[in-house]
């Protein structure tokens, strides 16, 4: 029967029992419509909690029924092949034609036992299938010092084990098991044999692997890393599916390991390589990688081939490669990262909205790549490297790369759906003009690109329309800049995106790639009649004492400015709708920032004392306001709907005013102290919170990556962050809060809500007109209801 099925059987008893009731008795108009809705009601709460709680109790039923078929069993330890016989007389002699059978029990110990079963120093062959074991304690099964190939584990459940249920330290067949719910480390730790069949899930690793051996058709679900390849070598991993973990497949020096078949499923990583280890001669094929939130890295690969893959919204990033393939793979709605590789052959793959971006220290190798074999939506990619005096007209490409090219002109180019249209990089004296862009993440973007004119030019539907000095506007690697000794923007249009660069440059100290530091020296820039969705594109650098209230604008950028208040503008449909650099004693009021590609309003780089008040931000695709590395500031009477996250202070944002806010369906934290984006850990401190109306914000993916998350609504990082209002004691209204006690902010560092309150601050000033709002809707509503049964003549 299906949940609609149930609804109408339910409301239709529903109705029945009204009518019968209503003939029987003569009574008031006010108890008739009392009792319809209060059987309307409870017939809807018991639709939900039927069809929420089906498949928990369909599992406890299933666990309940093994323990009832098996034999309960205290735990058994086995310390020498006689112990199977005279010990505990397990049937079998020990042969590999009939080994000791170990079966049919349920065992269930407490966190007092290190395992529930425990095999050392053996040599004859045995079996353990068909148990049950529910044991909280530390393993479910350990063998460890055996011989090789003696030990065959099937068919059983685990439940709750602490460390592992499986622990084998010699190689072993482990198959036909399901495992659930190990919370500190993996359900299957093995060192060489055969994995197969398993089903894992709630787990922090799926399965952790050493040595050599076959992983082949597990399904692992809801884990923070699904499977681990460690020192591993002669491996065949195959027909495994990975779904709902942070880390879909986690590899450290493997060696001549076989990757192929696997499907790697919503994952936040898909394919990590662990820092600093080494892999060789690896093949990784045939593999299907789809829906990742982050880029996943292939690392230190060396002599590997990487061929024939899909990635389907799942961008790839090679980092410190050499001598390695990666061909005919399909890049569906994603892109492939190029980052510190060394001799490496990237060839025929196939990019569909997407494409390839080169990182800047790869240039002494890039001409090895054979890029222009690659397929950009059908169209080839075209590398130009070290030319003068390059002409490049209404070419047929499906990116166009510059490299160290200098006294060149780029013209007529019509460019849609990849990852960067126009990628200059180390370039210097370029002309960019009378091109369209369309529906890229980036259109037009420079990297270490000195004395550049971009005229002309119309740059639609892209997430940003022009990116100078930033390496891709949200990426995992953030900044990246060099000083640009010239750039002009003339003329161009952006239609629904806009321009976004970084106004200051910044230097390298040491190692590439990790090592800056921020040089506080504009980099020179001039924008002339640019038109964002028609308006003017406003860059305002030094700016003092002034008021910026013509609604002329379609994107705003204010550097180094003093006490400027903008108010009324409606900066909205474009990448950024307001960025502050470095500047103080700025005012934010009344206006809109809806629809923006990555934030609506972003005040960064040390911009203290700043008051955004009254003002809409809602479906942004990333943040409503964004508070960088700027302190003493107030957000206040804004109202933050449908982005990724609501509000959010990142790194060094200090002494913060948070109030009177609507948060509201956002799909991350409403509100976020601390997390930064990627990068995982601000650090922001003495911000005060209270007063805001907080209502169905998702939360983050909890630790399993779930697709149903733990509910938190806020997070907090830092020291010394108020959730309340210290002098009147009171708090912020969440939606989810149950009417006692305090409120949890998502366990950044134990922050709660200790008053949170009982009803809305929202509409403004008038908290009980949040109330009326739903009593207007719900009245009319029951007497319409009311007035259709009066006409059925129940009565």
């Amino acid at each position: 029967m299906t949940r609609q099925h149930l609804k109408v059987i339910i409301r239709k008893d529903s109705l029945i029992l009204v009518r019968e009731y209503m003939i029987r008795k003569s009574i008031s108009s006010k108890i008739k419509m009392s009792i319809v809705f209060t059987l309307l009601f409870s017939s809807t709460l018991l639709v939900i909690k039927s069809d929420g709680k089906n498949n928990s109790l369909n599992q406890k039923s299933e666990f309940d029924q093994l323990k009832l078929d098996l034999e309960y069993s205290e735990p058994i330890f086995i310390t020498n092949d006689l112990d199977f016989n005279t010990t505990y007389n397990f049937p079998g002699n020990g042969s590999s034609v009939n080994p000791f059978i170990i079966e049919n029990y349920y065992i269930n110990t407490t966190g007092a036992m290190p395992s529930s079963i425990y095999i050392t120093q053996v040599t004859v062959h045995f079996v353990i299938r068909d148990c049950f074991i529910a044991t909280t304690s530390y393993y479910g099964i350990i063998i460890e010092d055996i011989e090789e190939n003696i030990s065959i584990i099937e068919n059983n459940t685990f439940i709750g084990q602490k460390y592992n249920s499986v622990f084998c330290s010699n190689s072993s067949v482990i198959r036909g098991n399901n495992v659930y719910n190990v919370t500190s480390n993996a359900g299957i730790n093995v060192h060489g044999g055969i994995v197969e069949n398993n089903y894992l899930e709630n787990c922090g690793y799926g399965i952790r692997f050493f040595s050599e051996g076959m992983i082949v058709n597990n399904t692992i679900k809801d884990c923070r890393t699904g499977l681990s390849l460690v020192l591993s070598n002669n491996t065949i991993v195959s027909d495994n599916t990975v779904q709902n973990c942070l880390t879909g497949f986690s590899t450290g020096d493997i060696f001549n390991t076989l990757i192929t078949n696997n499907h790697i499923i919503f994952t936040r990583t898909a394919l990590f390589t662990i820092s600093s280890s080494y892999c060789i001669n690896n093949t990784f094929c045939k593999n299907t990688f789809q829906f990742t939130e982050w880029e996943s890295e292939i690392n230190f690969e060396s002599f590997s081939n990487i061929s024939n893959n899909i990635f389907y919204k799942t961008d790839i990033s090679l980092l410190y490669c050499e001598n390695t393939t990666f061909s005919s793979n399909q890049f569906l709605d994603c892109s492939l990262i190029l980052f510190a590789d060394e001799h490496c052959v990237i060839e025929d793959n196939f990019f569909s909205n997407g494409g390839i971006i080169i990182s800047d220290y790869i240039f002494e190798y890039i001409s090895e790549y054979n890029l222009e074999t690659n397929l950009v939506n059908g169209r080839p990619i075209k590398l130009y490297l070290n030319q003068t005096e390059l002409h490049v007209d209404n070419i047929d490409a499906g990116q166009v790369i510059l490299v160290n090219c200098t006294d060149s002109m780029v013209e007529n180019l019509n460019i849609e759906d990849t990852v960067v249209g126009l990628y200059l990089l180390f370039c210097t004296n370029i002309l960019i003009q009378n091109s369209i862009f369309t529906a890229c993440e980036v259109g037009i973007q420079s990297i270490r690109s000195d004395f550049l004119i971009m005229k002309d030019n119309y740059l639609d539907d892209c997430l940003c329309g022009i990116a100078d000095n930033d390496r891709r506007p949200f990426s995992f690697y953030g900044y990246l800049t060099s000083q640009t000794n010239l750039l002009i923007l003339q003329n161009n249009s952006f239609s629904n995106c806009g321009f976004k660069f970084s106004p200051y440059y910044m230097y390298s100290t040491g190692t590439p790639g990790i090592d800056f530091q921020w040089h506080y020296e504009l980099n020179n820039v001039t924008l002339i009649d640019n038109l964002v969705n028609g308006r003017e594109l406003g860059y305002f650098i030094n700016l003092k004492d002034q008021t910026i209230d013509d609604r002329k604008y379609g994107q705003i950028y204010l550097v180094n400015c003093k006490n400027v208040n903008i108010i009324n503008q409606n900066l909205s449909f474009t990448t950024i709708g307001l960025e502050v650099f470095n500047s103080t004693w700025i005012s934010v009021k009344n206006c809109r920032m809806n629809s923006n590609k990555i934030y609506g309003i972003y005040i960064s780089d040390y911009s203290d004392n700043v008051t955004v008040k009254g003002n809409e931000c809602n479906d942004n695709g990333k943040i409503g306001i964004l508070f960088d590395h700027a302190s003493w500031g107030t957000i206040t009477e804004n109202q933050c709907c449908r982005n990724w996250q609501g509000i959010a202070l990142y790194y060094q944002s200090d002494h913060n005013l948070i109030t009177y806010n609507l948060v509201q369906d956002n799909e991350d934290w409403g509100i976020n102290l601390g997390a930064e984006e990627l990068v995982g850990g601000g650090y922001v401190r003495y911000n005060i919170v209270h007063h805001n109306t907080i209502i169905n914000n998702s939360g983050p993916l909890n630790a399993f990556f779930k697709i149903e998350p733990d509910k938190y609504q806020a997070y907090s990082s830092g020291i010394n962050n108020t959730w309340y209002d210290a002098k009147v004691k009171k708090g912020n209204y969440w939606s989810d809060w149950n009417g006692t006690g305090v409120y949890v902010i998502e366990p950044g560092d134990g922050d709660v809500d200790l008053y949170p309150l009982n009803r809305p601050t929202w509409p403004l000033n008038n908290p009980e007109l949040y109330v009326l709002f739903s009593l207007v809707l719900v009245i009319p509503l029951g007497v319409l209801v009311y007035k259709q049964i009066k006409k059925r003549r129940i009565i």
